[in-house]
């Protein structure tokens, strides 16, 4: 018989370089869409909260000796439980899809940011609950409230954090002050910053 050798390679398909290399979603976008896991949280737990007082329930659990303090204290964990697992599933998604600012930044750091802002607005929402009567006006308020946090977290996010420098800078009208004084009690605006 005939003997000879066979060589083969294996080489991967040609393909054409990707439109949007280089191009970092999270530096663009990022400020946006992190803004979203804090602000359902919000949402969720205003609602409830509401919904509690609404129906009396939470006249009922006083009347069984239910301390306010440890009514509060349990919505409390209850959030910081939902804030701590919705940002650890943020950062492992980040870590796992190779965005450069999960890979490049402090942990902690981020941790401490995301894990923050979820605490702010979950004491937006027990203030907010507070004054709101109806679940309605509680679904009412938060979904303006996350829509009006969403467009301002593109304002705020545009042009890298332009915007942002600008009200800080040292030549600014007394207006600008006044309104970045009121808008650090708004959560949102803390966290386009960080």
């Amino acid at each position: 018989g005939i003997k000879g050798n066979i060589t083969a390679s294996l080489n991967t398909f040609p393909a054409p370089p990707l439109r949007i290399a280089g191009y970092d979603v999270v530096a663009s976008n990022g400020g946006v869409w992190f803004y979203v896991p804090a602000m359902v949280i919000f949402f969720i737990l205003l609602t409830e909260i509401v919904m509690e007082k609404e129906m009396r329930l939470r006249l009922g659990m006083r009347m069984m000796g239910l301390k306010d303090s440890v009514y509060w204290s349990i919505w409390f964990i209850t959030g910081f439980i939902f804030t701590v697992l919705s940002t650890c599933v943020l950062m492992a998604s980040g870590a796992a899809f190779q965005f450069a600012f999960f890979l490049n930044s402090a942990g902690g750091a981020i941790f401490f940011l995301f894990v923050l802002f979820g605490l702010a607005t979950t004491c937006l929402a027990f203030f907010l609950s507070s004054i709101v009567r109806t679940t309605k006006a509680a679904q009412t308020i938060g979904y303006a409230l996350i829509l009006v946090g969403f467009v301002f977290q593109i304002i705020l996010n545009t042009g890298n954090g332009t915007l942002v420098d600008m009200m800080y800078s040292k030549d600014i009208a007394q207006w600008v002050v006044v309104l970045r004084t009121l808008l650090t009690f708004y959560p949102p605006y803390n966290f386009a910053m960080g």
